[in-house]
């Protein structure tokens, strides 16, 4: 998968990019910060995340307008993006037609990732037992490398792989 973020690039850098990605068998996920970035859709991107936080300010606002993603076209898959905190959180996007979750600072942050992580999918109704295998193992690789991170060691997993698996988890 290839992330392409509309605020640093033109439409039609965002059609060329995603369709060479596209070419290579890679799933494109644009990811846009406000209104006046919709018209970077195009064909060629077929998920679509509405990113909750700012990128001047960092601030999260979940419950702008813009984040609810009626604006974005119906044959788009919407992936909602940071600041998402509780299983609330998650229910009021699938309520909204999101399909896919990108969750990761809630998991960096916590002591006790992965017992936040089966929290939020016991709660996840349509979720696969196969996904929840896959996320159980690498949620448990992810938590031994942190905790032999902070003991001083390298970090064999990053922030971006436990978001991956936490979206892999909660997609329909």
């Amino acid at each position: 998968m290839i992330l392409l973020i509309a605020a640093c690039l033109t439409p039609k850098e965002v059609k060329r990019l995603a369709g060479f990605a596209k070419g290579l068998g890679l799933e494109v996920l644009l990811e846009l910060h406000g209104e006046n970035e919709l018209e970077h859709i195009c064909d060629e991107t077929e998920l679509i995340g509405i990113n909750n936080r700012d990128l001047k300010t960092f601030e999260v606002n979940i419950g702008a307008e813009f984040n609810d993603g009626r604006k974005i076209p119906g044959d788009k898959i919407k992936i909602a993006e940071s600041g998402i905190s509780s299983v609330d959180d998650i229910m009021l996007f699938k309520e909204n037609g999101f399909k896919g979750f990108l969750i990761g600072e809630l998991f960096y942050e916590r002591s006790r990732s992965y017992d936040c992580f089966c929290r939020i999918c016991k709660h996840s109704p349509d979720h696969a037992a196969e996904s929840g295998r896959f996320l159980r193992e690498k949620f448990q690789q992810w938590s031994k490398s942190r905790t032999s991170n902070q003991r001083g060691h390298p970090q064999s997993h990053s922030r971006s792989e436990s978001k991956f698996a936490a979206s892999r988890c909660l997609r329909n």
